[in-house]
């Protein structure tokens, strides 16, 4: 599989509800593995919207990129909605984007514990103005790489999502 298995209908209406919006986007991606940030990259005419990435796996890169605060790191239980929308806010805000996206889960095989089973996600994505919108993903399976792809499309699904009802929400003001 590849970054470009994500359907090109989805990544359509991204491209489009950036540019009607003016918008821009950051990513802060973990266990999807660049994967989210791949998929936008493909897009012809990316570099007008998509102001960077980064793969935070690990402690030390989420500190190193500043996503984390010390409160994060004190009260980290593993990736919850909180984490998630504050990891989206974070990394918009750094690169000057006016949405962010955020991922983080177990891709597997191995579970962490009951609460974190292999193939649990978080996803979510920050708004300009108004609240992050998340999503908790759980696929059942222990395969690294499909989960890697479904946690992308997640994260890009619902990407979609937010900037499609950013678009309603503008064209109702009018």
């Amino acid at each position: 599989m590849s970054a470009s298995s994500i359907a090109p209908e989805l990544l359509a209406r991204i491209a489009a509800a950036l540019h009607t919006l003016g918008a821009s986007v950051a990513v802060g991606e973990s266990s999807s593995g660049g994967l989210v940030s791949a998929a936008l990259l493909g897009i012809d005419g990316a570099s007008a919207w998509y102001k960077g990435g980064a793969v935070l796996y690990t402690r030390e890169s989420r500190i190193t990129w500043n996503v984390w605060t010390e409160e994060d790191l004190r009260a980290y239980r593993g990736p919850t909605e909180a984490v998630v929308s504050g990891l989206a806010s974070r990394v918009a805000a750094q690169l000057g984007a006016g949405y962010g996206v955020g991922e983080s889960g177990i891709a597997g095989p191995n579970d962490i514990g009951r609460r974190f089973p292999a193939g649990y996600t978080v996803v979510a994505v920050s708004r300009p103005e108004g609240r992050a919108w998340t999503r908790v993903v759980r696929t059942g399976s222990k395969d690294r790489v499909e989960n890697m792809h479904r946690f992308a499309h997640e994260a890009l699904s619902l990407l979609a999502e937010v900037l499609e009802s950013d678009v309603r929400e503008r064209k109702a003001k009018l």
